[in-house]
């Protein structure tokens, strides 16, 4: 792995935070930006006025008449994610806000951003409230699953008009990856009607391997190879990094952690059984299929590594240890699963030969049986409020935090590949070992799966109840077991639309 060059501290990124107008009082605060004043402009107009008198004269009348004109450039407020500001190994992407932005303000003097970092416990449940206020920034942050009800709730305007007046080529971007962003508020379909935002990065979901390279040389045992190791290949690697260190019968090494957050919903079930072919509930979101042989094999899979074979860690085992980087860093766990964000902290290895140094590495994860790896496409959007008095401008704004190199300034700082297909093959980006690896990984993912009467909560919120047994070994996951959970998942797909 290269050295690691980012020498960017909190105080220094808040410091150039500062310069672009941003201003911080704390992770949790909105921060405020009011609507700037229009400048007042005292014109003198001469009016001609006809008087009738004896005799017909030409009367001129001279009256002061105030005019309100907004003059200079347009604020467009953009709304970001405040932990890009705080968080160290967000450092190199905060760079879009702190280095590309101020270029914007810089060569336009027509738009200026006003950059507005925000926390999104409070700033999601904010937004309607600001929408019917009308003090709402003019590009919002809509990750998180709130582009679709905000677009429903006519809190967003889709850009496909602006993009068409632009004469803008959304052909850049990765058009599979888009439709995601693309939502029918009428027919409440996905995947297709008006497009409500941008991305600046492609999400392939759980689709790479991890690996503490050091773990592996002090055992003598070869690190996967990119299109050579297989699943069961893994699971044999696995027993064999699997280590009791101290003679004390626990265990000190774990060969895989093939789910590194024990989460469950249809996308991250998905994941786990996909390799195997099987799938929550079918593409069309009408039925569940949860209990079918494939995804119960998936399962298994996923069971075994904990509970039979041994070589994962339980759930509480991993929260006592830290979480998954701290047992990366500190050879506690040899290989995990994850997306590429899963590498994001490799930013912050020492250089070789320094002390805490770690050779880290990866590829994408081994397709299964079923030739798929269970990664699914997401996109963070960036959209345009439906309230703006500035559409273009907001347009122009979106475009640029969304370009080439905010693409790859953003690649650089959390391993996933750039949405825009000219900055995925540029060469800064296919000489990044990790980040050249997630393009390629992100190239099976699929598009994601929505229930079709848009109750896709309720679901992900019982599969995260009924799966939590499997996680702590309360339950097994035998046919019975998948029989009635999606007895109790078709239930909910039945119910009317949402």
């Amino acid at each position: 792995m290269a050295e690691n060059k980012n020498t960017f501290s909190r105080r220094s990124f808040l410091r150039k935070v500062g310069q672009v107008g941003v201003g911080l009082a704390g992770a949790s605060v909105l921060a405020a930006c009011a609507t700037p004043t229009p400048q007042v402009i005292k014109e003198t107009v001469v009016v001609k006025e006809t008087v009738q008198v004896e005799k017909p004269v030409e009367k001129v009348v001279k009256e002061t008449v105030v005019v309100a004109k907004e003059v200079g450039a347009k604020n467009i407020r953009v709304t970001v994610n405040a932990n890009f500001f705080l968080e160290p190994d967000a450092f190199e992407e905060a760079k879009v806000w702190t280095v590309h932005v101020p270029e914007f303000n810089a060569t336009r003097k027509d738009i200026k951003i006003i950059v507005e970092p925000v926390s999104g416990a409070e700033y999601y449940p904010k937004v309607p409230l600001m929408a019917q206020s009308g003090d709402i920034p003019d590009v919002l942050w809509a990750s998180g699953g709130n582009m679709v009800p905000w677009a429903i709730g006519g809190i967003l305007l889709a850009i496909d008009d602006l993009a068409a007046k632009d004469k803008f080529d959304l052909s850049v971007y990765d058009e599979t990856a888009l439709k995601t962003l693309r939502y029918e508020t009428k027919s409440l379909k996905p995947l297709e009607g008006p497009l409500w935002g941008l991305s600046q990065l492609l999400n392939p979901g759980q689709s790479t391997l991890y690996w503490n390279a050091d773990v592996f040389a002090a055992k003598g045992v070869a690190l996967p190879q990119e299109g050579k190791t297989t699943i069961d290949d893994l699971v044999s690697i696995a027993k064999q990094l699997t280590q009791d260190k101290t003679g004390d019968g626990k265990t000190d090494v774990w060969g895989m952690m093939y789910t590194t957050g024990y989460g469950h919903s249809i996308g991250n079930d998905y994941s786990y059984i996909a390799p195997f072919g099987g799938e929550v509930i079918t593409r069309d979101g009408t039925k569940c299929v949860i209990n079918s042989p494939q995804a119960v094999q998936g399962f298994q899979f996923y069971y075994d590594l904990i509970w039979t074979l041994k070589v994962a860690p339980p759930q509480d085992v991993t929260q006592a240890l830290g979480n998954y980087k701290e047992m990366h860093m500190k050879g506690q766990v040899a290989m995990y699963k994850n997306g590429p964000w899963g590498g994001m902290h490799f930013l912050l290895i020492p250089p070789k030969g320094k002390d805490g140094h770690v050779e880290a590495g990866g590829i994408p994860f081994p397709k299964g049986p079923s030739g798929k790896n269970g990664a699914l496409i997401g996109l963070e959007p960036w959209s345009i409020a439906k309230a703006t008095k500035y559409p273009a401008e907001a347009f122009e704004v979106l475009k640029w935090i969304t370009d080439k190199e905010s693409g790859k300034i953003r690649a650089k700082g959390t391993m996933l590949p750039p949405l825009r297909k000219d900055a995925q093959q540029d060469p800064d980006i296919q000489k990044n070992e990790l980040i050249s690896m997630n393009v390629r990984a992100a190239a099976a993912a699929e598009l994601p799966y929505f229930t079709a009467n848009g109750r896709d909560t309720e679901v992900n919120r019982l599969l995260g109840q009924e799966m939590a047994a499997i996680n702590t070994n309360a339950a097994k996951p035998d046919q019975a077991f998948f029989d009635a959970l999606a007895k109790k998942v078709q239930e909910i797909l039945d119910k009317p639309r949402a």
